[in-house]
């Protein structure tokens, strides 16, 4: 009874194989539509990336500029509009890296499976599909390794200034505070308590404006860890080499990659 069992296992087992696996031509049509929903992605994300990259610089600058014409020329501007503009348009910025981030990743996807649908292959040879495509999947992300860690060294070093803003921004609300004299009547009326309270109320706020740095932070540890993760997968078995493919970093990205010391 056991040996009957064994050898239908044996039997359902090659079965399983044999039905994963596929000729050429099927992996090649799979590849196909594949390619072209990335070809569509790589062209969403780069159409979402390019306006946010170019508002968010002008809103940061305008920003900084009303900052700048209020503490060193004794402007009367808004602090409310230099603040609001600086943080939008920094957060502008770090989705833009992200979206940017991914168009180049789809782009390096598009030409890995542009080269499955291009390139010849044994008719004879059958392989399993699933196996296939997780390889070009994997030698994807390699390539994409470098790609990875410009945008997360970029999205760190963005936290920076909108760290610095949001500590600033408290602590120059904490200065008008105490210049106009504003929990004076409150301190005299209810006590310590009731100004500790109000001072928490006001400054709960302006704490929610360290979460765009936060975010931006996690964001660029996440992709360095991934760029990590990616460096040390597995192509085996290496059935489609992609090494003659070069990764696509678009102007974009090489520009704020050069700024921060990579090499292309």
């Amino acid at each position: 009874m056991k040996k009957i069992s064994v050898i239908f296992i044996i039997i359902f087992s090659f079965m399983f194989a044999f039905s994963a696996e596929a000729d050429w031509e099927k992996i090649k049509s799979e590849a196909n539509q594949k390619k072209i929903e990335l070809l569509q992605k790589t062209k969403t994300y780069r159409k979402t990336s390019i306006p946010l990259l170019i508002i968010g610089p002008l809103l940061t600058g305008a920003g900084f500029g009303l900052f700048l014409h209020d503490k060193a020329f004794n402007g009367e501007n808004s602090p409310s509009a230099q603040y609001s503009l600086m943080f939008t348009g920094l957060s502008l910025i770090g989705t833009g890296m992200v979206f940017n981030y991914y168009s180049d990743y789809c782009q390096n996807r598009y030409q890995a499976y542009d080269t499955v649908t291009q390139k010849e292959f044994n008719p004879e040879l059958r392989i399993n599909s699933k196996n296939f495509f997780i390889q070009v999947e994997n030698q994807t992300k390699k390539l994409n390794v470098k790609t990875l860690r410009v945008h997360g060294a970029a999205m760190i070093l963005l936290s920076l200034p909108i760290f610095a803003l949001a500590s600033f921004s408290i602590y120059e609300m904490a200065q008008y505070i105490n210049e106009i004299c504003l929990f004076c009547d409150v301190f005299h009326n209810a006590g310590f308590g009731s100004v500790l309270i109000s001072y928490v109320a006001i400054h709960a706020n302006q704490v929610l404006l360290f979460a765009p740095g936060l975010a931006s932070l996690i964001g660029g540890i996440i992709m360095l860890a991934k760029a990590s993760k990616y460096e040390k997968l597995s192509t085996a078995p290496n059935i489609l080499t992609l090494t003659n493919i070069t990764p696509i970093i678009n102007p974009v990205s090489r520009t704020y990659g050069l700024a921060l010391g990579f090499s292309f």
